[in-house]
């Protein structure tokens, strides 16, 4: 795996109320993790695949 770089970290708004961090390349996520789910993977949580991410600096 690839070195991560800080700008590789993203929140993610799945709905307007839950958003997660994560570390995301090419709009999937490598691992995430938020207060509900500590670092659960995309393939634990399907509704984080293939999301559009906002960058919030």
């Amino acid at each position: 795996m690839d070195l991560v770089q800080p700008e590789d970290f993203r929140i993610v708004t799945i709905d307007s109320t839950r958003k997660v961090w994560g570390i995301f390349q090419k709009s999937y996520a490598v691992f995430y993790w938020n207060e509900q789910n500590k670092i659960p993977n995309e393939e634990s949580n399907p509704e984080l695949k293939n999301l559009e991410y906002e960058h919030n600096k």
